[in-house]
C-alpha cells in the first residue's frame, strides 16, 4: 500500500510540474508583444514578416486559417489542462502532433543517451571515490582531484572537439568510431564525454562522504573482523555513502539533457538537439513547450525514484 502511495505521489508530482510549466510559458508568451496567430504563420511560413504586397485583407486570412488550424488562441489554462494529458498541441513548423514528434526516435535516443550518462557517471563516481579515499593525501587521490578540476573547467563542446581529435580522428589513436552511422559503439564516445563532468561532481561530494563514514566505529568494528579492504571500502563505506549521493542525480539529469543537446550538434547525432534547434530558428513555440515540460516530469518522476530508491537502501528511512 505504501508503495502505491509513493508511486501516486511521484505521478502527481509529475503531472503538476507539467501543468505549471506548460501553464507559466503560454502565460509569459501571451505578455509578450504581437499575437501567437502570427507567430504561428510566420513559423509555418503562410505569412512572411515585413511583405509590403502582402495586402491587409489577404494578411487576415491567412491569420484566421491560421487560428483555426492550431486552435489559436487559447487561454493557458486550457493549453496547461491539455498538457497534462499529454496533448501539447500541433507543431507550429509542419503541423504534427508534439507528443509524436517528441516520442520519435530522436527525441527517445536523447533520453537514452542521458540516462546511460547518468549511470555510468554515477557508477564511476563512486568507483573512483573509493578508489582515492583510501589514500587521501596519497597520489591517486591528487591525480583525481586535478583531472576532476579540468573536466569542471573546460567547456563542453571544447570538451568534446578534444575528445574527438584524440579518439576518432587519430590523433594520436583512432580507437573509436562516430557519427550517425557508426552504430552503438559511436555511442559510446558521446556518452563517456557527457558522464565527464557529472562524474567529477560525484566523486567530489562521495570522497567527502567516504573519509567521514570511514571513521565511524562500525568501520573499525568490520575491519576488526577481518572484512577486506576492497569489501570495506566498495561495499560497505560506498553505501553508506551512496544515500549522500543519490540526491544529486535529479539535477545531474538536468544538466545532462541540456547537455545531451549540445553534444548532438558536435557529434552530428540526431536528436531532439537538432529537432529544438530546427524549432527555435522558426519559432516553434509548442515544441519547445512541450520538450521543457516533458523534461521536467522527468526530472520531477527521477527525484521520487531516488527518494523510494533510498528508502529500500536505507531501513532508517523506511522507518521514518
Amino acid at each position: 500500500m505504501s508503495l502505491l502511495l509513493a508511486l501516486g505521489r511521484a505521478a502527481g508530482r509529475a503531472w503538476l510540474a507539467i501543468f505549471v510549466v506548460t501553464w507559466l510559458s503560454w502565460s509569459l508568451l501571451e505578455c509578450a508583444p504581437g499575437k501567437s496567430s502570427e507567430r504561428a504563420a510566420v513559423a509555418s511560413r503562410s505569412l512572411i514578416p515585413g511583405d509590403i504586397r502582402m495586402s491587409a485583407a489577404l494578411k487576415e486570412r491567412i491569420l484566421v486559417r491560421t487560428r483555426a488550424e492550431f486552435d489559436l488562441p487559447a487561454r493557458p489554462a486550457a493549453r496547461a489542462l491539455d498538457a497534462m494529458r499529454l496533448d501539447f498541441g500541433l507543431s507550429w513548423r509542419d503541423a504534427t502532433p508534439v507528443s509524436s514528434e517528441l516520442a520519435s526516435g530522436p527525441g527517445l535516443s536523447t533520453v537514452a543517451r542521458s540516462l546511460a550518462a547518468l549511470v555510468l557517471a554515477l557508477l564511476g563516481g563512486m568507483w573512483a571515490a573509493a578508489y582515492s579515499s583510501q589514500h587521501v593525501r596519497g597520489r591517486r587521490h591528487k591525480a583525481l582531484s586535478l583531472l576532476t578540476s579540468l573536466c569542471l573547467s573546460v567547456p563542453l563542446p571544447w570538451l568534446a572537439m578534444l575528445a574527438i581529435d584524440a579518439l576518432v580522428y587519430g590523433k594520436p589513436l583512432a580507437l573509436m568510431p562516430s557519427g550517425p552511422d557508426s552504430g552503438v559503439l559511436g555511442m559510446l564516445l558521446p556518452v563517456l564525454v557527457m558522464a565527464l563532468v557529472p562524474a567529477a561532481v560525484v566523486w567530489g561530494h562521495a570522497s567527502k562522504a567516504m573519509q567521514v563514514i570511514a571513521q565511524q566505529p562500525w568501520v573499525v568494528a568490520s575491519r576488526a573482523k577481518g572484512t577486506s579492504e576492497w569489501r570495506v571500502w566498495h561495499i560497505l563505506i560506498a553505501r553508506s555513502a551512496a544515500s549522500q549521493v543519490l540526491p544529486l542525480a535529479p539535477v545531474l539529469l538536468a544538466y545532462l539533457l541540456s547537455a545531451s543537446l549540445i553534444i548532438e550538434r558536435v557529434f552530428a547525432l540526431e536528436g531532439a538537439g537538432a529537432m529544438l534547434a530546427r524549432a527555435a530558428e522558426v519559432g516553434d513555440v509548442p515544441l519547445l513547450i512541450g520538450f521543457a515540460g516533458l523534461s521536467v516530469a522527468g526530472i520531477s518522476l527521477a527525484s521520487s525514484a531516488v527518494e523510494l530508491f533510498l528508502r529500500a537502501l536505507d531501513p532508517r528511512r523506511r522507518e521514518s
